[in-house]
């Protein structure tokens, strides 16, 4: 459950590089990478994301109907389709919503396991887009050989019926044009607690009963549907973070429906979802323990950077930890403004922390981020003249892109939170004095929750212990810099059955980052059901800023 950095709509893609055995698709790979790069200095521009509700039938004592799927050719070696799916479970044959589908086939026919369905994360972030652009960079190439790949934009998402609460990319563009990463002064912080009421506010206004149909769960019961249209007895997928909140969700809604879920980096369900007295006092983004995680992430950064130079990475020096400090406490006297891809951008302590705070998710772009690092520590000691360009090209087209706004829509729906906004400002604080760099950051993000308009009495708050079908393969690095490991083994051993692989590194989440221990271990796992050892630990195959 991660927010979106600088709270800004944006399709958060990891800038994926391409594995050893399929370099020929490398100049993706620059565009993601650029991309990257991008947001490290500028507020994203937007995507792309339309679709309506449309009327089914009527009924509520009849079950759900399955979807009846027309797939057709789309364009990067997809087919799409469109399904039919309620509105609100209760009433399976009332209202309808659409949901975008988008499937790789499988490339041995001949061998073919069934379907996998995939999900990368968010929540907001768009699966088709995933399915499009990195997919085939995740999974092996045996997987692809014996599964046909399905991407489900979840219900209030991308193509999929979206949330939208703005009349247009403009007015989206001025609303968080203007909102900051995260608050750090008193006026900053009544300027931050007004937009969080305000988003609640257009959000409602202008989405109807949708925004009360958006949990987890019911992203589960529609592809528990899609999963019975395409014709799979059982479900095969693979989540990515978030995604594998909804894998665990799925893997508790419909035990004996699991055939195989691999779960990489997801957060903890049961603080997730908790609706304890400690739910009301602590949001559910530091109680999930990211802001621990991010924190050590940034230490390993800090840690390598020094210890391979500057040879190996721009921003090193001899204490490279008390230079970041120090480049933390000039930007706090006066942040200086470099030209970026879409024009001059003004680096604050929260504008760069905020913009870490994903960027360190990948460590094979830690050099060039390290390199954006020293280029504004260097716009400090001259804080008079331009500190220079970035030759990235501009990273976003100019269209809606509901990301930010589903993810909101999401995550406060279903999660339990303090209920009154002012107590942010010592939540922060409190956060920020265990976890100085991100605590603060990673608390703010839920603020909106305090007053978000509607909760999905839908959502699944039951137990994560239930029996399935087969066992769940839960993935996790050391390091992740979102999803704490210590919750990834808590949650795989509340889980009768399931195994947890291990990476020792970093990364988030685990299996994107190209690693072949990982990659012979899922593949088993996947295509024939093999579960590594218990205790199973993959290493990096390269180290960050080698």
């Amino acid at each position: 459950m991660y927010p979106p950095s600088s709270s800004r709509p944006t399709r958060r893609l990891l800038p994926l590089p391409q594995p050893a055995q399929d370099r020929a698709a490398s100049s993706r790979g620059r565009r993601r990478l650029a991309a990257a790069l991008a947001a490290l200095l500028v507020a994203p521009a937007l995507a792309a994301a339309t679709a309506t509700a449309t009327v089914g039938g009527h009924g509520p004592d009849s079950g759900p109907e399955v979807p009846t799927l027309s797939w057709s050719d789309c364009g990067d070696g997809l087919q799409c389709a469109t399904a039919s799916v309620p509105l609100d479970y209760d009433h399976p044959r009332g209202t309808h919503i659409q949901v975008a589908l988008a499937k790789r086939l499988a490339t041995d026919a001949t061998h073919r396991v069934g379907s996998l369905f995939v999900n990368n994360g968010g929540p907001g972030n768009s699966v088709i887009e995933f399915m499009r652009t990195d997919v085939t960079s995740v999974l092996s190439p045996e997987v692809q050989a014996r599964f046909d790949i399905i991407g489900m934009d979840p219900r209030g998402v991308g193509e999929s019926t979206p949330v939208r609460c703005f009349a247009s990319v403009d007015e989206q563009r001025a609303f968080f044009g203007a909102r900051l990463s995260f608050p750090i002064t008193p006026t900053e912080v009544d300027a931050f607690s007004g937009g969080s009421m305000e988003i609640g506010r257009r959000c409602a206004a202008r989405n109807g009963d949708l925004l009360a149909h958006l949990s987890t769960a019911n992203v589960a019961r529609d592809m528990d549907l899609i999963r019975e249209a395409v014709g799979d007895g059982k479900l095969t997928f693979a989540g990515y973070s978030y995604g594998g909140l909804l894998g665990v969700t799925y893997a508790n809604m419909f035990p004996q429906r699991v055939r195989a879920l691999m779960l990489d980096g997801l957060p903890d369900p049961v603080q997730y979802t908790s609706s304890t007295a400690y739910a009301r006092r602590e949001p559910v983004t530091t109680r999930i323990h990211s802001p621990a995680a991010t924190e050590r992430a940034m230490q390993l950064f800090l840690d390598r950077c020094e210890a391979v130079g500057p040879s190996g990475c721009a921003f090193a020096s001899d204490d490279t930890h008390a230079k970041f400090d120090e480049l933390l406490r000039r930007l706090d006297q006066a942040p200086p403004t470099i030209d970026g891809p879409d024009g001059p951008a003004t680096v604050t302590r929260a504008f760069l922390l905020d913009n870490l705070r994903g960027a360190l998710q990948f460590p094979p772009i830690w050099p060039d981020v390290a390199g954006l690092m020293e280029l504004t520590w260097q716009a400090t000691e001259q804080p008079s003249t331009e500190a220079g360009t970035t030759s990235a090209p501009a990273a976003f087209d100019a269209a809606y892109d509901n990301s930010a706004e589903a993810f909101l829509a999401i995550a406060c729906s279903e999660t339990v939170n303090p209920s009154n906004p002012g107590a942010w400002v010592n939540i922060a604080r409190r956060a920020a004095s265990h976890h100085p760099y991100f605590g603060a950051d990673w608390a703010w993000q839920s603020q909106p929750c305090a007053t978000w308009p509607v909760h999905d009495a839908d959502r699944y708050d039951g137990t994560f212990t239930h029996h399935t079908a087969n066992p769940v393969l839960f993935v996790n690095a050391t390091l992740d810099a979102a999803s704490d490991y210590r919750q990834a083994a808590t949650t795989a051993a509340r889980l009768p059955g399931a195994r947890l692989l291990t990476l020792a590194g970093s990364a988030h989440p685990a299996t994107f980052v190209p690693n072949a221990c990982l990659i012979a271990a899922t593949t088993a796992y996947l295509v024939d059901l093999q579960l590594p050892e218990a205790g199973a630990v993959c290493h990096s195959d390269v180290q960050p800023f080698e």
